[in-house]
């Protein structure tokens, strides 16, 4: 799969997603704006939302001071308090 304009941060995103995940391979850059990336098998974990690297692993769920409460009060909001 190629992903172009590797450079905008929506492309980037999707870029760090496909690196954590086990079913994708990182093959090459071509002149940093266009990303390979070979898929390794026939399943992915995309459907599995809280067990993905790059969701695990994502600065929010490690978040200090405000986004933590930010999350909190959100969480809080949505379920109705």
């Amino acid at each position: 799969m190629l992903l172009d304009d590797a450079q905008m941060r929506s492309v980037a995103v999707l870029a760090e997603f496909m690196e954590a995940e086990p079913g994708w391979q990182f093959v090459r850059s071509f002149s940093r704006k266009t990303l390979a990336f070979r898929k390794v098998r026939d399943k992915t974990l995309m459907w599995l939302g809280h067990m993905q690297p790059w969701s695990v692993n994502s600065p929010f769920n490690k978040a200090p001071g405000i986004f933590r409460k930010v999350r909190a009060r959100i969480s809080k909001i949505l379920r109705g308090g």
